[in-house]
């Protein structure tokens, strides 16, 4: 090989060297980097979380503290969520977590009993500050607080010191220890320069830190006294100048740090006293951004940006594009962040993510991939990678840099449909039409029925339509906000107009409803309609309804919310509170209604409520009602009235279906219903015995699913209906079906056999389905996406086999597989082959038995039992007894393979045992005088089994003993005598 063969082989190695280290290491793209990542926070198989407080350090970790499970701090590392040690308090306003301007992330408790170090418990109003590193919580400092249940007051600046303050000082933590001074602060905003100089700025007094002097209770320069006696907020402005804002029209102030001077009705010509002034921040470059409303210039907040260069005042109305809703960023600070490049990110309640660069205002909501929709806290990494944390729903993890998946991040974002609405009122009536209002048709509400929508006009601004009540005759009742434009009918494709509710109740009624559903029972309770026609109704959350006795109203009051209005018997009507009390009318009065289901919280649910049980109810509407029980800790379902009657906490049916007590309301569907615990964001489908979760926390409804702000329905061909304020998502629920597709015959001689199956949505094969079997009507398998289960079959006979496909949001192939197998299993076999004869000597016989037949490769063991006693294992093919009574016996024996394949017909034998005493005394006497001592002490162990009758044999043997057998003879008698 030449010389220049050798280099280029050498180089060869080198590059190929240097490929592998560079690919290691992440330099070259072998692994492309995706834009969006979802991380649901599932802690310790816990997958229903609430966060109380999220923050990112120096190192890129991510932090969280969660009120659900209670007590957990957990960090994001090597892909997973791990649980920090310790027992924490982690609840809303009573701990906070804190990212420090230098990158480290501390941990404030507050109370004895929370977390408590081991070296010494906590002081009263004094908690305990931890820093957060290497995935453990060390202990720094204690610090002061007024008020438990509030923020501690305490602030991390530049230089690494930690700032804590009350009504009275100031106290700087700095090389390990406190430094503290007296100061009159009250309520005060801190502010740091861009040289570290700490500012505690309160409405007429100001003390800092400043060069390393404190400077105290130093008066401000002479505001207008309605400033200085309204609430402000402030910012540093530029390097040294405070920007104040204060709420509402009284424009801005600017004080001047190193002269610590008032710059006096600051920008008075400019749009910040043209504007209601809420909020502001500070940007990177030192511009101050200010949260404006003036409704002449946009209809929602938009922000005024404060130039730190020169002073120039920029209305941005492009920033209006920004839904902050009523809630504004006052309630979530930490959901507004301005990047490294230069961005700033918006994260308003329910709205997705705004980013303002380059001077433009793009969205990222569910469509782009931010399926969280609802952010409380936007922070960025060392990698510059941006982090969504959202109370309810997980993390969402944006790389800006990254390529966007051919998949979206959310399995729901393929399936559902958005439609913007006028209003928030959506409902389903009794045919299973879908009504509500259209945003791009206004003044008009709209019907789906099963392909195609209908168009009714109104005459109404449709966007102040609070509550649709439909009746049985499927007349549209539309409730307003504004009462006294009245309340309006929709009977066909005629719209009627009345004075007021009750006005148009007391003719519907008159002209044939006798059923209402409410589109919202936290507006409206569903009227209840007697045989009569009286009318009772309530306005839910409310301590009174009002009842119509064919004449005139009446209004009742209680002390307590009503929560439902159900008929009675007798065609009576009860009432039930929020604290589960039940109330009638009794003679014109109300009184408080109480039986044994009232004692025993036994209810009937159904898509209407909860409401007494009712046998006769029950019996004539099964299928619409679920006997329900309530305890403390969850309500349970029930299929059937005996379960339901046998009930008790010690002793739960396998059959009841266990739901949380904070549920919401159910709907019925094919083979069960659909269900929704309030305050979790998930639903519930239950199918003949089957209970599936499905998980809704990214999507973009997960975080509103609570306090019926989210109604939910399922149209006549099964998809789902969300609405989400005044949003509608339709999720398209493929037709799916099942089928078996192995075996081909149904009579199978073995104990083993695969079943495989295949599911379709709307006529193709999918990868997306999940499925479910189950055995002779017996419990469902767990949702998996195995398309095969292997089967072991214990007996055999007729077995049916059903398997069914789940759909990615619950929805169940209603009519699943069915297999009907004819199993023949070859079992094992054993004969008796010797017995014991009928005169035995005994006391020990022996029976044995042999194999027949069996299945190559299995495990066999034995069961054999006597005179039908219990069965006992053995892997022997012996068994010996010893001493059995003189008389007939069965001795049976059976083969068992594999632990559960048990021959079917035991081997049996009879026989009649007569043992010979005579001879058997005189062998055992002679082993008695053996030379071996251990045959001696067999031979006495059989004679005091004996007994009595050996004496005459032991007292003549032990005249004739030597010295060396006296002993024993002597030993055996006096075992017998005593």
């Amino acid at each position: 090989m030449s010389t220049n063969a050798l280099y280029l082989k050498a180089f060869r190695y080198l590059y190929a060297g240097i490929i592998a280290c560079l690919a290691v290491s992440g330099n070259i793209q072998g692994e492309v980097r995706k834009q969006w990542t979802i991380i649901p926070v599932e802690v310790s198989g816990e997958k229903v979380t609430y966060i109380s407080d999220f923050a990112i350090g120096e190192e890129g970790v991510p932090w969280v503290a969660l009120s659900t499970p209670h007590h957990t701090i957990c960090y994001w590392q090597n892909g997973k969520w791990h649980k920090l040690a310790g027992n924490f308090t982690t609840g809303a306003y009573l701990a906070r977590l804190y990212a420090s301007p230098n990158g480290k992330v501390y941990l404030s408790q507050p109370c004895r009993g929370s977390y408590v170090r081991p070296t010494s418990d906590l002081k009263h109003h004094f908690g305990g500050l931890y820093l957060l590193e290497e995935g453990k919580a060390t202990y720094v400092t204690d610090y002061y607080y007024e008020v438990s249940h509030n923020y501690p007051n305490l602030y991390f600046d530049k230089k690494d010191r930690i700032w804590n303050w009350g009504n009275r000082f100031i106290a700087k933590f700095e090389d390990g220890k406190w430094e503290r001074i007296e100061a009159s602060l009250g309520p005060c905003r801190i502010v740091e320069d861009t040289k570290g100089n700490v500012f505690f700025i309160g409405r007429k007094i100001i003390s800092y830190y400043k060069d390393g002097i404190f400077k105290t209770d130093i008066k401000l320069p002479d505001m207008a006294y309605e400033m200085r006696n309204a609430s402000f907020k402030c910012c540093l402005w530029g390097d040294d100048k405070v920007l104040f804002i204060y709420y509402g029209k009284r424009g801005a102030w600017v004080l001047d740090l190193k002269k610590l001077e008032v710059q006096n009705y600051s920008h008075r010509e400019t749009a910040l006293f043209d504007s209601a002034l809420y909020d502001l921040f500070r940007d990177r470059q030192g511009n101050a951004w200010i949260l404006a409303h003036n409704h002449k210039k946009a209809k929602n907040y938009f922000y005024i940006k404060v130039s730190a260069k020169d002073g120039k005042v920029e209305e941005l109305l492009s920033t209006a594009a920004i839904e902050w809703d009523n809630h504004r960023n006052l309630q979530y600070p930490e959901s507004v962040l301005c990047t490294s490049d230069g961005a700033i990110y918006f994260g308003p309640p329910g709205e997705g993510v705004y980013i303002f660069r380059n001077d433009q205002v793009s969205h990222i909501g569910w469509r782009q991939g931010l399926s969280l929709n609802s952010t409380d806290w936007v922070f960025e990494d060392k990698e510059g990678t941006i982090w969504f944390a959202s109370r309810r729903k997980g993390i969402g993890v944006y790389d800006p840099k990254g390529t966007q998946a051919e998949e979206p991040p959310s399995h729901f974002m393929r399936t559902w449909k958005e439609l913007p609405l006028a209003c928030r009122a959506l409902i389903k009536d009794l045919e299973g039409n879908i009504w509500c209002c259209l945003k791009d048709k206004p003044n008009t509400v709209s019907k789906w029925g099963v392909r195609d929508w209908e168009h009714f006009e109104v005459r109404t601004d449709t966007s102040k339509i609070k509550t649709f009540l439909v009746d049985d005759l499927n007349r549209l009742h539309l409730r307003m906000y504004d009462n006294a434009s009245g309340v309006y009918r929709l009977s066909g494709s005629k719209v009627e107009h009345f004075r007021d509710l009750r006005d148009m109740l007391v003719d519907s009624v008159r002209t044939g409803s006798r059923e209402f559903r409410s589109s919202n029972p936290r507006h409206i309770l569903p009227p209840v309609v007697t045989k009569d026609k009286e009318i009772w109704y309530a306005l839910s959350n409310y301590e009174r309804f009002s009842h119509y006795d064919g004449i005139q109203w009446h209004q009742f009051n209680l002390s307590d919310d009503i929560w439902h209005i159900f008929k009675w018997k007798d065609d009576s009507v009860m009432i039930r509170t929020q604290g589960e009390k039940f109330f009638t009318l009794d003679k014109g009065q109300l009184v408080e209604f109480n039986n044994q289901h009232t004692l025993n919280q036994e209810y009937m649910l159904s898509e209407c409520g909860i409401r007494l049980f009712d046998k006769a109810v029950y019996e004539a509407n099964k299928g619409k009602f679920y006997p329900m029980r309530r305890t403390y800790k969850a309500i349970y379902l029930f299929e059937n009235e005996d379960d339901f009657l046998d009930f008790t906490e010690d002793d739960i049916p396998s059959t009841a279906i266990k739901l949380s007590k904070y549920l919401d309301r159910i709907w019925l569907a094919d083979g069960g219903f659909w269900a929704h615990e309030d305050n979790l964001p998930r639903l519930n489908r239950y199918y003949k015995g089957l209970m599936l979760n499905v998980d809704l926390a990214t999507t973009p409804v997960g975080s509103i699913l609570w306090a019926q702000q989210c109604d939910t329905v399922e149209d006549r061909t099964g998809n789902l209906w969300l609405r989400s304020r005044d949003t509608a998502f339709v999720i398209k629920q493929g037709l799916i079906d099942t089928a078996i597709t192995i075996p081909k015959k149904l009579v199978y001689e073995s104990r083993k056999l695969r079943i495989a199956f295949v599911g379709t949505s709307d006529g193709e094969e999918s990868d997306k389905l999940r499925y479910c079997w189950r055995l002779d009507d017996g419990e469902w398998s767990e949702p998996s996406k195995k398309k095969y289960v292997e089967m072991n079959f214990a007996k055999s006979g007729f077995h049916n086999f059903e398997v069914m496909s789940i759909g990615e949001i619950g929805n169940v192939d209603t009519t699943p597989a069915t297999l009907k197998l004819n199993i023949v299993i070859p079992l094992p076999e054993v004969r008796i082959v010797s017995t014991p004869d009928k005169l035995s000597e005994g006391p020990d016989i022996v029976v044995e038995y042999e194999v027949v037949k069996r299945e190559e490769g299995s495990q066999l063991s034995f069961q054999w039992r006597l005179d039908n006693g219990k069965w006992h294992d053995t892997l022997d093919t012996k068994v010996f007894f010893s001493f059995l009574d003189d008389g007939k016996h069965v001795f049976e024996v059976r083969a068992v393979e594999d632990y559960k394949y048990i021959q079917p017909a035991p081997s049996k034998v009879e026989f009649v045992l007569k043992t010979d005493y005579h001879r058997l005394i005189a062998r055992e006497t002679e082993r008695l005088k053996s030379a071996s001592y251990s045959e001696r002490e067999k031979a006495a162990a059989t004679l005091v089994f004996i007994g009595e009758r050996c004496l005459p044999y032991l007292r003549k043997e032990l005249k004739q003993a030597t010295r060396d057998t006296e002993w024993w003879f002597k030993n055996v008698i006096w075992q017998i005598e005593h």
